[in-house]
């Protein structure tokens, strides 16, 4: 028990400021959870990279938005899909900058997108903008009660016990073990596709209001924004959906729990996106089909107690993306 190392997060990775919250420049964290680790870099812009300091890179450059996912949630950067990306890309002299940050929404992303421009003298040529349902789904959300104590994010209202216990996993071999040993047998116990808490269901709810037609203009006048963001520079925006982990064997988590699937539907977002880029003229790129294929050959695709993908489909999605750009 002595010998398991606290994390050397003593010091969070976040910064926050007038209830918007992004990544702080020039970090380098490892960050250990009871089935895998991964180390989170930042380079001078706050933008999750390979090293740390001012990034050198091509004249033709790319900025990739989105949420955990696109940010490589639970593994390395090299490993995670945009780094995939970016390591291929760099044989054609283009280099990729990872604006994704962990836990922003579509709103999010805008915001910061608009900020990395006002603030810095970076002007992409494209801007790939990755997309599954929560990070759409979401698009009205605030963080308004967000604050940070020592880096980590907390609502304001109840920051004390969660802060104690991030404090006493950094800091205590003890509390570790017993917390990850809980963890491991959670792992254990449950089955594979019950890594998604039932609360998501709502998301892909036929009866929920975010499937009006008042909310799926909303939702398109939000990507608006982006596009309009995109054309003052004469940028290239380009649409990349990855769906979540649990597409690929909803119906059977649904049934689990009791649920009829002709309540649902989980392509939903697919649909919205695919339409709105084929109106606007904007290149869509589905990861779907390779994902599906991966699920479909037995392969495993998600990490332990964790809804993220892992390194081998990480892979693979930065792999299709790269064949189904220009270059």
């Amino acid at each position: 028990m002595l010998g398991r190392k606290p994390s050397n997060m003593t010091d969070g990775i976040y910064a926050a400021e007038k209830g918007f919250y992004f990544l702080k420049p020039d970090i380098d964290k490892i960050t250990r959870w009871p089935t895998h680790s991964f180390r989170i870099i930042t380079n001078s812009y706050g933008f999750r990279d390979t090293k740390i300091g001012t990034p050198g890179f091509f004249d033709e450059y790319y900025f990739f938005l989105g949420d955990s996912s696109v940010f490589g949630h639970g593994v390395d950067y090299a490993e995670s899909y945009v780094g995939v990306l970016s390591e291929k890309m760099e044989q054609h002299n283009v280099s990729i900058l990872n604006l994704a940050v962990g836990g922003h929404h579509i709103n999010d992303q805008l915001t910061f997108l608009r900020k990395t421009i006002g603030s810095t003298d970076l002007i992409p040529q494209k801007i790939f903008l990755g997309i599954n349902p929560f990070f759409l789904y979401y698009f009205e959300d605030e963080h308004e009660d967000i604050i940070t104590r020592n880096g980590y994010l907390f609502h304001k209202g109840s920051w004390l016990l969660p802060y104690l216990k991030i404090m006493a996993g950094n800091n205590s071999a003890a509390y570790c073990f017993l917390r990850d040993r809980m963890r491991i047998a959670q792992s254990q116990i449950l089955p594979e596709n019950h890594k998604e808490n039932p609360v998501y269901f709502e998301v892909f709810s036929k009866s929920n209001e975010i499937m009006s037609l008042s909310m799926k203009e909303k939702m398109e006048n939000v990507l608006y924004e982006y596009k309009k963001v995109a054309d003052s520079f004469r940028a290239k925006l380009i649409i990349v959906y990855t769906p979540i982990g649990a597409h690929f064997y909803f119906e059977d988590l649904l049934g689990s729990y009791g649920e009829d699937s002709l309540d649902y539907d989980s392509g939903y977002y697919f649909r919205l996106l695919k339409d709105f880029c084929e109106r606007n003229g904007l290149d869509f790129i589905d990861t779907t089909p390779e994902l599906q294929s991966l699920y479909n050959s037995g392969v495993k695709l998600q990490l332990e107690i964790d809804a993220h993908y892992n390194g081998r489909a990480n892979k693979i999605i930065g792999n299709f993306i790269y064949q189904h750009i220009d270059k």
